[in-house]
């Protein structure tokens, strides 16, 4: 007789959630930088957290994965993202749902260039101590 082997997937992770403390819309300081932390989730072999910047309609994302239940963002462009919060298993399989949370980077500098000159792409530039 043959053996029947029924299989069925392994179930998705929960998705972690950010600590209750951080709000919805979240300021990064004068740097740019932002700790982020959640929730432990129960099998889960790390973190993953998706980074989108909106307005950037080249589809990239930063992807940054961690062990850790928290997460010090830095450095971050002006402008304004979206955190995406994934629990991946052992076999990196990320959760299906994830939880968000919106990061604004104030423009620091007072000054602001007009708009024609923000779509001015300089090729070539030389960087030093390279």
């Amino acid at each position: 007789g043959q053996k029947v082997f029924k299989i069925e997937p392994r179930p998705f992770l929960n998705a972690p959630k950010f600590d209750p403390s951080l709000a919805d819309n979240l300021d990064a300081n004068a740097k740019g930088d932002i700790d982020l932390y959640w929730k432990d989730v129960s099998g889960a072999a790390n973190y993953l957290i998706r980074l989108e910047k909106e307005g950037d309609d080249s589809g990239k994302s930063e992807e940054i994965r961690t062990k850790d239940l928290s997460m010090k963002l830095k450095s971050l462009k002006p402008g304004k993202y979206k955190a995406m919060l994934y629990s991946l298993d052992k076999f990196s399989r990320p959760s299906k749902e994830g939880d968000e949370r919106v990061i604004r980077v104030k423009n620091t500098s007072d000054i602001r260039a007009p708009g024609a000159f923000k779509k001015v792409k300089i090729k070539g530039v030389i960087k030093k101590n390279q």
